[in-house]
């Protein structure tokens, strides 16, 4: 129970502060895959990678840059259709986690498509709307343990 409360609040810390930064030589701040990891203690690696993804791209989002969710979007599919194809831990593997799950892939893949042909606006929608999806994932996890 205790590592699962953890993670939740990690994951939940990093979406609400996006931590997980570091200081680049040059005084420019940059997250990396391998900071997230560390800092981010779990028992499901794929959720952290969809995690690292979403955060890359819905937190730029909200400050009206769309370049990250565009440039990244493929990304962030692969990164769901992963983390719905990896095996599920014993603690997670509940109905409602797998129907989450699937949600979240299918509306990863569809935020390439809305991406490709829709407004600023839609993909605004989109993300956000997918973002939610993603949260409601995590509440979920934190109720298994």
């Amino acid at each position: 129970m205790t590592r699962l409360l953890i993670l939740f609040l990690s994951v939940s810390f990093l979406c609400a502060c996006g931590s997980g930064n570091q200081q680049s030589a040059e005084g420019s701040t940059e997250q990396t895959a391998e900071t997230f990891n560390e800092e981010t203690p779990g028992e499901w690696t794929p959720m952290e990678e969809y995690h690292f993804v979403m955060a890359e791209t819905f937190h730029p989002m909200e400050e009206g840059d769309l370049e990250p969710i565009k440039s990244r979007v493929n990304e962030l599919s692969q990164a769901a259709k992963a983390w719905a194809n990896s095996e599920i831990p014993a603690q997670y593997n509940t109905e409602a986690i797998r129907t989450q799950l699937n949600k979240l892939a299918v509306g990863s893949a569809r935020m390439e498509e809305i991406v490709q042909t829709g407004t600023d606006e839609e993909i605004t929608a989109a993300l956000t709307a997918l973002h939610d999806t993603f949260h409601e994932m995590m509440d979920l996890c934190a109720q298994v343990e």
